[in-house]
């Protein structure tokens, strides 16, 4: 009952995900965002800390530490920085190679994950050969090292990622020329079809004032020729 609702709090987490990023991060830069991201992750060890040391038991149930705890965190977080990088990918994305730009980065992004869970594993079997069912022997200090290990990767987020927010354009990003072309192009069709929509309603507004005119001239020379 606990897995099944474990899935259920998964699901939910990735609709918080999205909506905390639409509603309130989109506003933050891409190094801030990903930077707390990271820091907040490494942050949600101290749930599983409280669940394996048995603190506050008394009056904290196992299946709140399990819902709550780092596999919906880490699933929140995750959505966070996807959304972050798709939304930076599809700025940056030259025309007309959107498929592979997408197949390169979910192939970066797999190949991230499983790289994370063998360098895991090898810490795992390298430093705690003992941590086997019964006993877990140095499962605290495990998990207290895994916190630490995440905050790693916020050192390289001034290197890896680039400044700017979501809201702004390819070119304040810092893309080519041959991304930005296109991006002017589009804006001088659309400053174009502006000017040639206000021409039009112009010379529209002076042709219907001119048969105004026209029919105010018919009117008076009618009246004229009635008072004759």
């Amino acid at each position: 009952s606990v897995y099944s609702w474990l899935g259920v709090a998964s699901m939910l987490s990735i609709v918080a995900g999205t909506t905390l990023y639409s509603s309130y991060f989109v506003r933050w830069r891409f190094r801030t965002m990903l930077a707390s991201a990271q820091l907040f992750l490494a942050l949600t060890g101290i749930v599983d800390l409280i669940f394996v040391t048995r603190l506050w038991a008394s009056w904290l149930p196992d299946w709140a530490l399990i819902l709550f705890g780092d596999t919906v965190f880490t699933t929140i977080v995750d959505r966070l920085g996807d959304m972050a990088f798709f939304i930076f990918c599809a700025k940056l994305c030259p025309p007309k190679v959107e498929g592979s730009m997408f197949a390169l980065q979910m192939g970066l992004s797999n190949f991230g994950s499983n790289a994370g869970l063998y360098l895991g594993t090898a810490i795992l079997e390298i430093f705690y050969p003992k941590l086997h069912a019964p006993e877990f022997e140095g499962l605290t200090s495990y998990i207290t090292l895994r916190s630490a290990l995440r905050l790693l990767p916020i050192l390289l987020v001034p290197f890896l990622v680039p400044r700017g927010r979501p809201s702004d354009s390819a070119k304040e990003l810092g893309a080519g020329q041959a991304i930005t072309a296109e991006a002017d192009e589009e804006e001088q069709g659309v400053e174009e079809k502006t000017d040639l929509s206000h021409r039009t309603s112009v010379e529209a507004g002076d042709d219907e004032a001119a048969a105004a005119d026209d029919n105010d001239d018919v009117d008076d020379s009618n009246a004229a020729e009635q008072k004759v």
